[in-house]
């Protein structure tokens, strides 16, 4: 077993434990005992119950009662049916929202695509499995080396971070009324002029629902994020393996390169079985993180010493994680890019210039070099190439800042929009030249 796997095996390990104590399980799960990914039907699976309590978890929580209380949170701020709120209560609603929102794509995108992206995923942990038993690639491996891994710091790092923001936002949210469901049981207990027993059981069933809801979310976001860093660690070494073959062939060079032509075609054909789900994905964890990075930074640097520690500290956390999976992916989403248009050049090069060697040098040419996309279904689908991100980053910077700016930063003593719109011009200056 390669390091790289052996770190994506550790870390998933980690992240069953901490659903232990959980009754209600993801159909899309982690298998220990064969160490991939396992796809649980409700209609097959022994624990029938836990994946049915899953989906009602989401659909009570996050898709109906989470989501009126956001919609009823911005009509209020819209046409001033309630108090004006304040800065800090604006910008936590917003963040809790567009992290509800993320959960309810993901319990859709699990619900839709999971099977096959289970099947997909598997798939490219075989080929790789396949690759490091040939014995063109060793490494030494020990349990000393989980502690100087960085790859596997990175990864236990995002499942500590995730495990552990239900235990300090939940209460944060019970005890300072950050949440868009106070909003609507405020205002349920004003309408009907409900009595302080009744409000308290309004807020205890506000505090199941939150606990729910957060715990739920927070599992998703983790397993979904480990399951695209996991895929990227294995291309790359699916990918440097080939390489390496390339470089010094043993043998018949026609036979090693129709060879890892062939694994080649294999390997992309399992990407378009889990490309739906890594596609939607990609998609809902880019417009989540540019969202929940500016909300972030914001708050990082107006709220500090205005709220408690333990709010506070919410905030740089989700930059940091923000920043930390941005850098560790996109190398690797561009790596496995360039790795595969340099094999298919090599592969090219190493071929006998006529007969057989003449054939498969075609054959070459009829593949395409392996490129991640992002999309829903098939649609709006857009390559994750250096190139886009350049074209895109300006559009999607300004445009997002530049309509949420005028609801995000109103109010006494706040950025109004024309600030807002220079500064971050600047800003997404410096970082198309970071890019570059």
């Amino acid at each position: 077993m390669s390091t790289t796997r052996e770190t994506i095996v550790y870390a998933f390990t980690q992240y069953v434990k901490s659903l232990r104590l959980l009754p209600s399980k993801s159909p899309m799960t982690w298998d220990v005992a064969k160490s991939q990914l396992r796809w649980d039907s409700y209609k097959t699976a022994k624990n029938r119950k836990s994946i049915l309590l899953w989906h009602f978890n989401y659909v009570l929580t996050a898709h109906v009662v989470y989501t009126t209380a956001i919609v009823y949170f911005i009509l209020e701020q819209l046409y001033g049916w309630g108090p004006k709120r304040e800065l800090l209560n604006v910008i936590f609603h917003t963040l809790l929202a567009v992290l509800n929102w993320y959960g309810c794509s993901m319990h859709v995108m699990t619900a839709l695509y999971g099977h096959d992206a289970v099947n997909g995923w598997n798939e490219i942990l075989r080929i790789e499995a396949g690759l490091t038993k040939d014995g063109h690639q060793h490494r030494k491996t020990s349990n000393s080396s989980h502690h100087v891994n960085p790859e596997l710091i990175t990864l236990l790092t995002i499942v500590a971070l995730f495990t552990g923001y239900p235990f300090f936002v939940i209460p944060a949210e019970m005890v300072l009324n950050l949440d868009c469901i106070y909003i609507l049981v405020h205002a349920i207990g004003e309408k009907f002029d409900l009595l302080p027993g009744q409000v308290f059981v309004l807020h205890l069933i506000r505090f199941c629902i939150l606990t729910i809801n957060g715990t739920e979310i927070c599992l998703t976001f983790m397993f979904v994020i480990l399951i695209f860093i996991s895929g990227l660690l294995l291309l790359r070494e699916i990918f440097t393996n080939f390489l390496n073959r390339v470089k010094c062939p043993a043998g018949n060079a026609n036979d090693l390169v129709e060879s890892l032509t062939f694994t080649h075609i294999q390997v992309q054909l399992a990407i378009k079985s889990f490309a739906c789900y890594q596609e939607l994905g990609v998609l809902a964890l880019m417009t989540v993180g540019l969202l929940v990075f500016i909300f972030s930074n914001f708050a990082t640097v107006r709220f500090f010493g205005v709220v408690p520690f333990v709010v506070f500290v919410f905030f740089p956390s989700v930059s940091f994680l923000v920043a930390l999976i941005v850098n560790f992916t996109l190398p690797l989403t561009h790596k496995q890019y360039e790795d595969s248009i340099e094999l298919l050049r090599r592969s090219a090069g190493a071929l006998s210039p006529m007969g057989r060697g003449k054939y498969l040098r075609r054959k070459i040419r009829a593949v395409r070099p392996h490129r991640l996309s992002v999309g829903v279904n098939g649609k709006l689908d857009q390559n994750l190439s250096m190139q886009a991100k350049l074209k895109s980053a300006p559009i999607v910077f300004g445009g997002g800042v530049g309509c949420g700016a005028p609801i995000i930063f109103s109010g006494d003593g706040a950025l109004n929009s024309a600030g807002v719109g220079s500064v971050w011009s600047a800003a997404s200056t410096s970082a198309l030249h970071t890019f570059r």
